[in-house]
């Protein structure tokens, strides 16, 4: 301990840090839980999901159930899915940009299905069950760019309101960020400057100088669901369906930043820190990791109609009720300062750390309205649907924190806004081969002052596949996504002209999958006793 020093722990302290921590009680993070795949299983990924309508497809589970009443067999599948992540960054510091690219690479299982056509007299009856993974957070952002207008030791400053000094002389923090800081010997604080009424706090890297940033924040997981579902032919040529989706899944931050004074311009005489037995002279690199990690649990339902309205066309409408997840969430951070003379100061990163620990809430996301229409002849099917989606009405909640928890909702109704998905997919039947395309556009929910002041996130997926028949009940199917949107990234703030990430993603997603198919044995009419 540098001096004597107290922590004032309020109620809201610890979920307030959005600076040098990153927790998942944002806005932000909740619409990206809630953010789905176009489409499940490589033919609906080579779609791009089109499938409201209706079609004979086990990701009928997870649109409009009651595409599953067109199957004419059984059958069951299993697949696997490889993604590539490339983020190409663009660094802004005052004065400069620095661009730089990073990628990451993850391998999953896809899907595994099982749909069984029941027999019937007349009409249709299928059921289904699969499992499949329907959000992939996977991505990697890497900068650095060297800085003479500003440095995070500038935002680690307290406000006058966020310390106290006892008549004693005992200084006492209640904001995490500067305590943190202070400890880590990032900040420090001059009693004489205080006694004689002026500010008492300087940072470690001395205004003017030119320090070296460099940034790594890596994203990691996915939602997986559970689907039980079916359709029934309600009458003919009209298709009424259900299923049930229990979602589970996780997802890790992690961030890396530093900053280094490589040109030796912050030299000992310009900061010195206090510790027991001496002094710390001069700052030569700054460390600072957050991390956090939610594991989620949630569950919808959907239902579904599809019509035949002749040969050629077909007409779908489904709604799903909002996903109710249960979020547990494991935060921390840690934060290090070196220094040319006498070594380093740390802190963070144990249990009872300011900044470390966990949190439980729930997330409620929005209801979702779905449409399509469908055009087929013998060789071609080509499928458009309308999905609505109003993003303000997604909702937190908590057991404790309900003045923060007030506030997010809040921030939901005044920062978000409704959107209309569109997907757009279209099948052509060669032979034993079909040849898939799609291409779908999932707008931004951010309204337009925030988009233009940091990046328009709307998501373009364009996509390709085929299903080739190998053998009489067996099928390999390829589907083939690119996603590619903007996104915006600060490492730090509070302070002027702050530093900032431009960025556009680009993410691959191959799914290869084998299906088996076979026919239920038939149902047979009962008849009326012959007359004697």
């Amino acid at each position: 301990m540098k001096y004597a020093v107290r922590y004032l722990s309020g109620g809201l302290c610890l979920l307030m840090l959005l600076v040098m921590q990153a927790h998942a009680q944002t806005v932000d993070d909740a619409w990206r839980f809630s953010q789905r795949l176009p489409g499940v299983g490589a033919r609906l990924t080579a779609m791009s999901g089109a499938s409201a309508a209706g079609l004979a497809d086990y990701g009928a589970l997870f649109s409009n159930p009651a595409g599953l009443g067109y199957y004419r067999a059984s059958e069951v599948s299993g697949g696997l899915t490889w993604l590539n992540a490339r983020d190409a960054a663009t660094y802004h510091v005052p004065g400069n940009r620095f661009d730089w690219e990073s990628e990451l690479r993850a391998t999953n299982l896809d899907h595994l299905v099982a749909v069984y056509k029941v027999p019937t007299v007349r009409g249709s009856l299928v059921l289904g069950m699969a499992y499949a993974r329907v959000a992939d957070f996977t991505r990697r952002l890497y900068f650095q760019g060297d800085n003479d207008a500003n440095s995070i030791t500038d935002s680690y400053l307290p406000y006058p309101d966020e310390y106290t000094v006892t008549s004693d002389g005992e200084l006492q923090f209640n904001s995490d960020i500067p305590f943190i800081a202070y400890q880590a010997g990032a900040i420090e604080f001059l009693p004489s400057e205080y006694e004689a009424g002026r500010y008492p706090f300087y940072q470690a890297v001395a205004p003017g100088t030119t320090i070296r940033q460099t940034g790594e924040v890596t994203e990691e997981g996915g939602l997986h669901e559970l689907s039980f579902g079916g359709a029934i032919e309600a009458a003919p040529n009209l298709f009424l369906g259900l299923s049930v989706g229990i979602v589970t899944g996780s997802y890790r931050f992690e961030r890396r930043y530093e900053e280094d004074d490589f040109r030796n311009e912050n030299t000992p005489d310009l900061y010195a820190v206090a510790v027991e037995g001496g002094f710390l002279y001069g700052f030569d690199y700054l460390l600072a990791q957050d991390y956090f990690e939610s594991d989620l649990q949630g569950f919808s339902v959907r239902a579904g109609l599809s019509a035949q309205l002749s040969p050629s066309w077909r007409l779908g409408v489904g709604v799903e009720t909002p996903v109710f997840f249960s979020v547990q969430e494991d935060y921390g951070t840690e934060l290090e300062t070196f220094f040319d003379e006498g070594g380093s100061l740390r802190y963070g990163g144990q249990p009872g750390d300011a900044g470390t620990g966990s949190f439980d809430y729930e997330i409620r996301t929005p209801w979702r309205l779905r449409a399509g229409v469908a055009y087929q002849t013998r060789q071609l099917h080509v499928g458009l649907d309308l999905e609505l989606v109003d993003w303000s009405q997604m909702r937190f909640d908590a057991s404790t924190n309900r003045s923060f928890i007030q506030d997010l909702n809040r921030q939901v109704r005044d920062t978000m806004e409704p959107v209309v998905n569109t997907r757009l997919g279209l099948a052509y039947q060669m032979g034993g081969t079909t040849l898939y395309g799609g291409v779908a556009v999932f707008p931004d929910p951010h309204k337009s002052e925030i988009r233009e002041a940091e990046a328009d996130r709307r998501r373009v997926f364009g996509s390709l596949g085929a299903s080739i028949q190998l053998a009489e009940s067996f099928r390999l199917n390829i589907g083939w996504t690119q996603e590619q949107f903007d996104d915006y990234y600060q490492p730090y703030g509070d302070v002027e002209r702050p530093p900032y990430v431009r960025e556009e993603v680009r993410r691959n997603r191959f799914v290869i999958g084998l299906t088996y198919t076979f026919q239920p044995p038939r149902a047979r009419a009962t008849r009326p006793p012959r007359r004697r």
